[in-house]
């Protein structure tokens, strides 16, 4: 009896063994892309917004496209910039983001001010296990956190209002549909206690493995502070560190 149990035992910690190496072979071990856009020239505390009129500028196989209107020096999509001030407010100050250097980072980033349709990344070829680094522009962020002429401060004058600054990630697959949505909190009043308000300084990664699939990233801003013509907070974010791996190499 002793013996069978013995032999047993045996074969259960053989099937084990099996299982280990069976599940570590199955292992997805395909390598990450990693784009950081240290590739983009600028001077010191530059920025390209699109006034060449190119309409895109693509950056390891990610396009990101940009509309500018020369009428009116506007410009909506993607631009670049690697200026952090985190001091001055409005509108003269939107091409900084509002998180300090990131040393594990380059100093240039995307700026996102999705809109008229031209709120998506799009991939050279079909991605997956997505994940990013984004933060406030400060334009943005110190409109929210004083407010100004256009938008409220955040919170209110005794931080009473549940205001919030919201970022959706929507993946599109290869047939242009939505796969599925992550959501990021820019800022958030919407806690018990007052202490807990954020407006987020830093850079903060964001995992969209669970948007599968993927040729195309579309951005989407809201907020609680809304008027007549739409959001009155200021619709930017800024991006860095883009990493996936390519569908075609997946093992």
């Amino acid at each position: 009896m002793v013996f069978r149990m013995k032999n047993l035992f045996n074969v259960i910690a053989i099937l084990l063994g099996f299982g280990i190496v069976l599940s570590s072979c199955t292992k997805d071990e395909t390598p990450s892309v990693l784009t950081d856009f240290s590739s983009l020239t600028l001077t010191s505390e530059g920025f390209w917004n699109g006034s060449d009129l190119s309409g895109s500028f693509t950056v390891n196989g990610v396009k990101f496209p940009n509309v500018y209107t020369p009428a009116w020096s506007a410009w909506n999509g993607f631009a670049y910039a690697n200026k952090h001030d985190i001091y001055t407010s409005g509108f003269g100050n939107q091409y900084s983001c509002y998180a300090k250097k990131d040393s594990s980072s380059t100093n240039t980033f995307v700026l996102a001010y999705p809109g008229y349709k031209n709120d998506s990344l799009v991939f050279d070829e079909l991605v997956y296990d997505v994940q990013l680094k984004v933060t406030n522009s400060t334009y943005s962020a110190l409109s929210m956190k004083y407010g100004d002429l256009y938008s409220k401060k955040f919170g209110g004058k005794d931080s009473l209002f549940a205001d919030w600054y919201k970022l959706s990630i929507i993946g599109i697959n290869q047939a242009g549909l939505p796969t599925d949505t992550a959501q990021v909190y820019l800022a958030d009043y919407r806690f018990s206690g007052w202490k807990q308000d954020y407006i987020v300084d830093e850079w903060i990664k964001v995992n969209l493995t669970k948007l599968s699939e993927v040729k195309a990233l579309r951005f989407e801003l809201s907020s609680s502070d809304n008027g007549d013509w739409g959001m009155n907070t200021p619709g930017y974010f800024c991006l860095d560190d883009l990493e996936y791996k390519l569908v075609s190499k997946k093992e």
